[in-house]
C-alpha cells in the first residue's frame, strides 16, 4: 500500500492554549508550515485539515475542513483521508513538533508491505493515534463512527486491523519519545524553546 500522503490536523479549537495553535512559530515558521517543510521530504502530497484555510493559500497544500464539524480528531482524519491522493497516510497534529525522519521511514516501510488499516503506536498501556498512517479504507468506517457519535479513536483502532509499533521500536529513532509531545499549554511552548 502505497504511503504518499502527510495529514496535519489543524482544526482544533486550542482551548487550553488560550490562542489558535495554527499561530504558534517555530523558526520563524507557522507550526504547520514547519511541520510541513519537514513532511514533504517524505510524501508529495501535504493536507492540512483546517477551520481557517485562508492562512495557507497559495503554500501549495490541500487544504480542506472537517465535513463533520465539531467532532474532533476522528472528523479531522476523515476529511483528510477523503482528500488524499494516495492509499495510506501518515497523521500528525498541528501540536506536534518533534517529527523524526527516521521513525516516519520505518513505520512507511512496514505498513506498505501490510494489508493493515493502519499503524499506531502503543507504549505503556496507551495508544498513541498520531503520528500513525491510516488507510484509505478507513473511510466508511470513519464515517459510520461520525454519525452514530461514536468519537473515541481508541475504538477506531481496537476494533480494526491495526498494527500497533512498541515503544522499544519508536525509541530506535526517538529515545525520549519526543515525536509524541504536543503543546497543550504555553508552559509547553516555554519548554519547547
Amino acid at each position: 500500500m502505497k504511503v504518499d500522503t502527510g495529514i496535519i490536523l489543524a482544526g482544533g479549537r486550542s482551548r487550553r492554549m488560550g490562542f489558535d495553535k495554527q499561530e504558534i512559530k517555530i523558526d520563524g515558521k507557522l507550526i504547520v508550515d514547519y511541520q510541513a517543510e519537514i513532511l514533504q521530504r517524505h510524501f508529495s502530497q501535504i493536507i492540512v485539515v483546517t477551520r481557517t484555510p485562508d492562512i495557507y493559500r497559495d503554500r501549495g497544500y490541500t487544504l480542506c475542513q472537517d465535513y463533520y464539524k465539531g467532532l474532533g480528531p476522528l472528523a479531522g482524519i476523515h476529511a483528510g483521508l477523503e482528500h488524499a491522493g494516495s492509499q495510506g497516510s501518515f497523521v500528525i497534529a498541528c501540536d506536534m513538533p518533534n517529527i523524526n525522519d527516521g521513525y516516519i521511514s520505518y513505520i512507511v516501510q512496514i505498513f506498505e508491505k501490510s494489508n493493515a488499516l493502519g499503524l499506531v503506536t502503543a507504549h505503556d498501556g496507551f495508544i498513541e493515534p498520531m503520528a500513525g498512517l491510516y488507510s484509505k479504507d478507513l473511510i466508511p468506517i470513519l464515517e459510520e463512527k461520525l454519525e452514530n457519535r461514536d468519537l473515541k479513536i481508541q475504538s477506531l483502532i481496537e476494533e480494526n486491523d491495526f498494527i500497533k509499533i512498541s515503544k522499544d521500536q519508536v525509541q530506535k529513532f526517538d529515545p525520549a519519545l519526543k515525536i509524541f509531545q504536543n503543546l497543550n499549554y504555553q508552559e509547553d511552548l516555554k519548554n519547547l524553546k
